[in-house]
């Protein structure tokens, strides 16, 4: 199974014909559809002649080259096909040293998956990442995809520093 780190809020796309020439599709109708894998959805999206190409459709490859590879396109309902980062979540830290103040992180997560596991991590040093069982502050689900923005369970005040990511685990 693979395993990447990020975070990318929810965007509903559009993907018009591509060179083979198929129609019109909505990615985040056709993902919203059914109970989905990777293979499912790769194959939905890409060419024969991709699917024989790991460097194209695997999960760490990267064919519009955003910098999300694709098992990260998959897991937060992304089009692989579609080259865009301006919506990455980036943080702001506020500083604080109020013993109730909680980090917390937002993120994309496709509802329909099979095949996808979702862990949110905590380090101190970002070196050694540890899962948390965190508490969940709000759920917006939209289409394919819900975005679940989670609090650290351990208050900022407790730590000189700390850090969140969401790291999915997949095919």
């Amino acid at each position: 199974m693979g395993k990447l780190a990020g975070s990318r809020p929810l965007q509903s796309r559009r993907r018009g014909a591509d060179a083979a020439g198929s129609d019109t599709t909505n990615l985040q109708k056709y993902l919203a559809s059914t109970a989905i894998s990777y293979a499912a959805w790769s194959g939905a999206l890409f060419t024969a002649a991709e699917l024989t190409d790991p460097t194209v459709s695997g999960p760490a490859a990267d064919p519009d080259h955003d910098g999300i590879p694709n098992l990260l396109e998959y897991a937060f309902g992304l089009d692989p096909k579609q080259a865009d980062r301006s919506g990455l979540r980036r943080w702001a830290p506020r500083p604080t040293a109020a013993v109730n103040e909680y980090l917390t992180i937002s993120y994309a997560q496709l509802t329909q998956s099979n095949d996808l596991t979702y862990t949110v991590q905590a380090s101190t040093d970002m070196v050694t990442w540890n899962a948390i069982a965190p508490v969940v502050v709000s759920t917006i689900a939209i289409g394919s995809t819900r975005t679940l923005t989670v609090r650290d369970p351990t208050a900022m005040g407790a730590n000189a520093a700390r850090f969140l990511r969401v790291v999915v685990t997949g095919p």
